[in-house]
């Protein structure tokens, strides 16, 4: 039966992005420990300055006692200390934590990412995935360095700063009670403005970093089409869109802070013209009404200090969402992910496998649910046979493999691995069945010798060396400087395309499998290259199986069985020999693409 198209959708695992930060951060109680110290100790501090400022003017100055004038400066000097100390253990203390918090948080993000579904990283675009692990991760990295101890400071000398404002003089706490709501309200309205304004200007950084990224891959193209004009333009009108967002928001940021800095000191200004009243009439000391104005600062301060730190909160809770976001969309089974560095993966041995029986294949990518790729489609292949998949351009020849590798499910019908279902198989035993040499082979910024190991990570330097004389590399590798260790540059630029399917054929050399998935292994060789890998392949497919995607391939008409797919289902089965006779579309396929046959 046909899958549903729209799945229920499952709960979040993180319901909560403060509750995940917190999960992330409670793994270092030490370092809290520390940082809480730290922080209590700068608040009692600041807060311990109005008592020394009130016992410097009461008893210092007005009673024009030297010995208390020395003992406040003293004391105002020991604050000061303290301040200092606490200071740098604070900050030395967030900045490691935020450091090896993020270390961590960037790990668990990248290994998910490498389990997501193929159908993931269909659905989205590759930059806005790596925004995530990049500027997302670097808005939580300096909230908890920075804005975290402080929003806790801040807290601790507004909560002290109010009860020593009431101790000092209930009547004027009234008048700086009065002013609390109209700070609230306005930090709850803008708050939630910008935090809505930075979780979009966030999803349009995502999408500038993707095209700028898949632009830049492709710059030799654009060059070739003279096209960097258009996609300058498409890349500022992207720009200006998230520029004008970003604008709208710090519009919004900048009128919270000024609203409470105007209301705030407008309200100091009011207490100082009652207290000085006060003052005269002797029902407060000088003393007493230079702390209070010192701890009506520090409230006042704090408040004002709150209205930045929510909007850098409301920034990280943006970016938090996003990250969770990310680690709830759906990976492939946790076996894959489960594998550790070092461990010795499953490994078929030469009779393991016997046979691998598509039976009434269908299907349909999940984000084309209107155009079918596959109908129907029903063959077999068994050990040490090669089996040639040929026809038109987008009749699903790849997308047999993609089905084979469990990068997706059939939509319909099931595919048998030794008369047993083979999604019932755990997902890397089933892809450490099948070596594949790809039609476009990728190549990563690193050495020869480190390209050709991730057929088998833990092969020896000898075993790597010998799968890659078998490929013929050694022809273009002893030409360059450092040899097998030369840096091959992004996606491989210092080889042609040759070279490039040589290194996938070495890979596939080294991995060894039971099973060779050649996807137009060759369309990228001149002649004589082809030829030469041709041996080789020879060679190296002597005892293996072998399904061969061919296009100008001459091992076409040694194979096995050939099968001619059309419109989406197979046309034909048989030899080279049987299907010139009996397939009109083999033979015009023959004449047009097999030019050699």
């Amino acid at each position: 039966m046909s899958q549903p198209t729209h799945l229920p959708l499952k709960p979040s695992l993180y319901p909560s992005p403060l509750l995940f930060l917190w999960n992330n951060l409670k793994k270092y109680p030490g370092d809290i420990a520390k940082a809480l110290l730290a922080v209590v100790l700068t608040s009692a501090a600041i807060l311990g300055v109005g008592y020394g400022l009130r016992t410097l003017v009461d008893k210092g100055f007005s009673a024009e006692n030297n010995e208390l004038l020395n003992m406040s400066a003293l004391f105002l000097v020991g604050l000061a200390f303290i301040l200092a100390f606490s200071a740098y253990l604070r900050t030395s203390t967030t900045a490691w934590l935020g450091e090896k918090m993020i270390n961590d948080l960037r790990q668990k993000v990248f290994s998910h990412t490498m389990s997501l579904t193929v159908e993931t990283f269909e659905r989205n675009r590759l930059g806005d995935l790596l925004s995530r692990l990049n500027t997302d991760c670097d808005q939580i990295r300096t909230f908890v360095s920075g804005s975290a101890a402080v929003a806790l400071r801040t807290l601790l000398q507004l909560i002290g700063g109010t009860t020593l404002l009431i101790i000092s003089s209930p009547q004027l706490t009234l008048y700086v009670f009065a002013i609390i709501p109209f700070v609230i309200i306005p930090i709850s309205l803008f708050g939630k403005k910008v935090k809505a304004l930075t979780h979009e200007a966030q999803a349009l950084d995502g999408e500038a970093l993707s095209f700028a990224e898949e632009h830049i891959n492709a710059l030799t193209m654009i060059k070739s089409f003279t096209a960097e004009a258009y996609a300058n333009a498409v890349f500022e009108k992207r720009q200006r869109k998230k520029l004008s967002l970003v604008k709208r928001r710090t519009h919004y940021r900048s009128l919270l802070i000024s609203l409470v800095i105007a209301l705030i000191f407008s309200a100091i200004a009011g207490i100082l013209w009652v207290g000085a009243r006060e003052v005269i009439a002797d029902r407060l000391t000088a003393g007493q009404l230079s702390s209070f104005v010192f701890y009506a600062v520090v409230v006042a301060g704090s408040m004002n200090s709150f209205a930045e730190i929510i909007s850098n909160f409301n920034l990280t809770l943006g970016a938090t969402t996003r990250i969770t976001e990310l680690l709830d969309k759906p990976t492939e089974p946790p076996s894959l992910q489960g594998e550790e560095v070092g461990s010795t993966p499953f490994s078929w041995t030469p009779s393991a496998f016997h046979s691998l029986d598509f039976k009434n294949i269908s299907f349909t990518y999940p984000a084309r649910p209107d155009a079918e790729v596959l109908n129907d489609i029903s063959f077999t292949f068994h050990q040490g046979q090669k089996i040639a998949l040929v026809g038109p351009s987008g009749v699903g020849k790849s997308t047999l493999f993609k089905l084979l590798l469990r990068f997706y499910q059939p939509t319909r019908g099931e595919i048998l691995l030794n008369n047993k279902p083979l999604k019932d198989y755990e997902i890397e035993k089933v892809r450490n069945l099948f070596t594949l040499v790809p039609q476009d082979t990728v190549i990563f910024n690193t050495s020869i010798i480190n390209n050709i190991a991730l057929g088998n990570p833990r092969a020896t330097r000898a075993e790597i060396l010998q799968a890659a004389r078998k490929a013929h590399i050694d022809e273009f590798a002893a030409k360059f400087p450092q040899g097998y260790e030369t840096e091959l540059g992004e996606k491989g630029v210092r080889l042609s395309g040759g070279q490039k399917q040589r290194v996938a054929l070495a890979r596939a050399i080294l991995k060894d499998a039971p099973i060779f998935l050649l996807d137009e292994a060759t369309n990228a060789l001149d002649s004589q290259s082809e030829q030469r890998i041709q041996e080789a392949l020879r060679t190296i497919l002597k005892d293996k199986s072998a399904l061969i995607i061919a296009h100008r391939l001459s091992t076409v008409k040694e194979a096995d069985q050939i099968v001619v797919l059309n419109e989406k289902t197979v046309d034909a089965v048989g030899t080279h020999a049987q299907l010139m006779k009996s397939s009109s579309l083999y033979k015009t396929l023959a004449k047009q693409q097999f030019l050699d046959l």
